[in-house]
């Protein structure tokens, strides 16, 4: 409805299914804890990694996307942060996934960290020569590590090194 203020809240648990009884419970206790009888709240569990991921992209997206839909709001909004966590793990990863680490490497990167230690980088201007960046990939040297930024590992043993250096210029 137009002009009705209309909340949502967005709760991800990294808990596994909740049976109907345990969900049930959970439903009562927040709409008490709020004084909300008409609360509406919605559970899914989602089993795959793709799941997974679309459903965290689908709750931290942005949702008020123009400013002249109501400049006040828009004010308010300014510097608001959309995901909030708490708590402490202390046990293993539920899950884990491989796009997820990197995303991760990719925004450090981003940031001009190195993606293990977090030491600052500092980018060279020139590209890996065609041939030596081939070279590399032949051998097993270079892997990707998504979003157009690669790792290269460099051999430890020098025969192994000038080997790789003379290519095929």
């Amino acid at each position: 409805m137009a002009g009705k203020w209309n909340p949502h809240a967005n709760v991800i648990f990294d808990a596994g299914f909740l049976p109907d009884e345990t969900l049930e419970s959970l439903k009562a206790d927040l709409r008490g804890e709020l004084k909300c009888r008409d609360l509406i709240v919605h559970y899914s569990y989602k089993q795959t990694e793709g799941q997974m991921l679309q459903t965290l992209r689908y709750v931290t997206r942005s949702t008020f996307l123009n400013e002249q839909w109501d400049p006040y709001m828009a004010a308010q909004l300014y510097g608001f942060i959309n995901v909030h966590r708490w708590g402490k793990w202390d046990g293993p990863p539920v899950w884990t996934s491989a796009a997820a680490e990197e995303y991760v490497a990719i925004e450090k990167l981003e940031r001009g960290l190195c993606p293990d230690c977090e030491a600052h980088l500092k980018w060279g201007r020139k590209p890996l020569p065609g041939w030596m960046f081939e070279n590399s990939l032949r051998a097993g040297w270079v892997t990707s590590i998504g979003g157009g930024y690669y790792r290269l590992k460099v051999p430890k043993n020098v025969e192994e090194l000038l080997k790789w250096a003379e290519g095929d210029r």
